[in-house]
């Protein structure tokens, strides 16, 4: 049968570690026993006589003496008798080379001393060697060794739920080799982050409509069982617990807390890094992705209410998502453009926003502020790019934007007939192409605001978002500055280039 004695959590992330520690209780073919001594006396013991005993191949030499010595190797003679293996029981439990292998006893019927192996293993039958005087070993209970089957290994295999939900795909199997205990550890976030990271749903760009993802958050399940022999034979399966796996990483100081970060306090969280008040442009995207932790949840509402610049306020339903079921992404737009706040009032422009999701009466997010920056922030640029916990996320740079452009060119030469100079020749540039690198700064950010940030730079998906229009981008800057210990303000400035090329001219 096999045991899994670590497991990951409940609901983990594809870019944290992910280690199922296994354990099998059928990986010996003889499961050995404790070898029982015994040293039996059957007259005086006279000052002077040596008693040799032999174990684990090291031989010990204990000598009889009527004032022994306090050096462990001398004990104290006597009549042999019940009272003399009772006085020196104490220093045959004290002695160092004795007492790492053997739990020390006495048999007052015979008389003797009974030494109980503390390992199994032939190693620990103890014999005498020549034996002069009135004493003996015996081995009552022979030490055996305890054998590992041949080639033994735990049979693993992996199925994850499919997008549709319905079902489940085998995505990978593997034989872990087993330890001397039988333990054999996997860590599955590779194999599950391969997986799920292209399958990355993406929002409406410019839109109000929510989408449900299900790509990126889905259960998986072992199969386990004992292997061994040659050729490997496999023995019955057993399933372990379902779990579920989400795309991302919650950083390796908050590995602990991933089920914290999803759901906090009876309410869902967004699945973002920094703080639940925001300021917002008025045409900057914003998203807000939530994990359904419960079985499922009808009814749910996305709701907004609204502080207007006269300071009235309205409450307003956006979007009616219907029933949501456990462990599905739910992609919320939540950008003043996309949701069209302005149009909810005539007249009046909005002062700032929360957005939440309820049902019926009950809320089942925290809230989410949005306050509007009406600044003019001119030359302002977005990057849309896939956060670290694996939601959408829009960071804002402002200012004036540096460019670089690069000419890309291949040449080719023709030489001049007789009578040019030889190494003369006409040269023709030909496939010219550019590529322009460009470098921006954001806003002064915060410490919370910095973290949030550090996921665009390592983003697998990142765009430079016009309009409702992508384009992919690459961050090229390899060293950013950050602030000293005293500040606690700072802003990052960046290199970046489009991930295509612009052909001028072909020919």
């Amino acid at each position: 049968m096999i045991t899994a004695t670590v497991t990951p959590p409940e609901i983990g992330l594809s870019k944290d570690p992910l280690v199922y520690r296994l354990q099998s209780d059928d990986y010996t073919g003889a499961v050995g026993e404790v070898a029982v001594n015994r040293l039996y006396f059957s007259g005086p013991i006279l000052a002077g006589t040596v008693i040799q005993l032999l174990w684990n191949g090291v031989l010990t030499t204990l000598t009889a003496a009527v004032f022994p010595v306090n050096n462990g190797l001398q004990f104290k003679s006597g009549a042999g008798n019940s009272a003399f293996v009772t006085t020196n029981l104490p220093y045959f439990q004290g002695n160092p080379a004795i007492s790492k292998d053997f739990t020390v006893s006495t048999d007052l019927s015979v008389p003797a001393l009974v030494f109980t192996a503390k390992a199994k293993g032939e190693a620990f039958n103890m014999s005498a060697i020549a034996v002069a005087g009135k004493w003996g070993v015996q081995n009552i209970t022979p030490g055996t060794d305890e054998k590992l089957r041949i080639n033994h290994c735990i049979f693993m295999q992996v199925y994850l739920e499919k997008i549709g939900g319905a079902g489940q795909d085998k995505i990978y199997e593997v034989y872990l080799p087993t330890d001397a205990d039988g333990r054999a550890e996997i860590d599955l976030a590779d194999v599950f982050n391969s997986i799920l990271q292209p399958k990355i749903e993406n929002p409406y760009w410019t839109g109000s409509t929510a989408v449900i993802s299900r790509a990126t958050s889905r259960k998986y399940q072992l199969s386990v069982a004992e292997a061994y022999g040659r050729p490997t034979k496999i023995g019955i399966a057993a399933t372990l617990p379902e779990k579920r796996v989400l795309w991302g990483g919650s950083g390796y100081f908050q590995q602990a807390g991933v089920s914290a970060r999803l759901y906090a306090n009876g309410l869902m969280k967004a699945l973002r890094n920094g703080s639940t008040i925001r300021y917002v442009m008025a045409d900057e995207p914003q998203w807000l992705t939530f994990i359904c932790v419960e079985a499922y949840i009808t009814g749910l509402q996305y709701k907004m209410e609204v502080v207007w610049h006269d300071n009235s306020t309205g409450t307003y339903t956006l979007a009616s998502l219907n029933q949501v079921n456990n462990g599905e992404k739910i992609i919320l737009p939540a950008g003043i453009t996309q949701l069209n706040v302005n149009s909810y009032s005539t007249g009046k422009r909005v002062k700032e926003y929360t957005l939440y999701l309820k049902t019926g009466s009950t809320e089942k997010t925290l809230r989410y502020r949005y306050l509007a920056d009406a600044n003019l922030r001119d030359k302002r640029k977005y990057f849309v790019y896939f956060n670290s916990l694996g939601a959408w996320e829009c960071q804002r740079a402002n200012g004036v934007e540096d460019r670089t452009l690069e000419l890309k060119t291949y040449s080719s030469s023709k030489r001049p007939a007789y009578p040019q100079v030889q190494g003369d020749g006409e040269q023709t540039d030909y496939y010219v192409s550019y590529e322009q690198t460009f470098q921006c700064s954001t806003d002064w950010l915060s410490r919370e605001e910095q973290k949030r940030c550090r996921d665009l730079f390592i983003s697998p998906k990142k765009y430079r978002y016009v309009n409702g229009d992508l384009y992919p981008i690459g961050i090229t800057s390899s060293r950013l500055s950050e602030q000293t210990d005293d500040e606690t303000m700072l802003y990052y400035q960046f290199e970046y280039k489009y991930l295509f090329k612009n052909d001028a001219l072909l020919q």
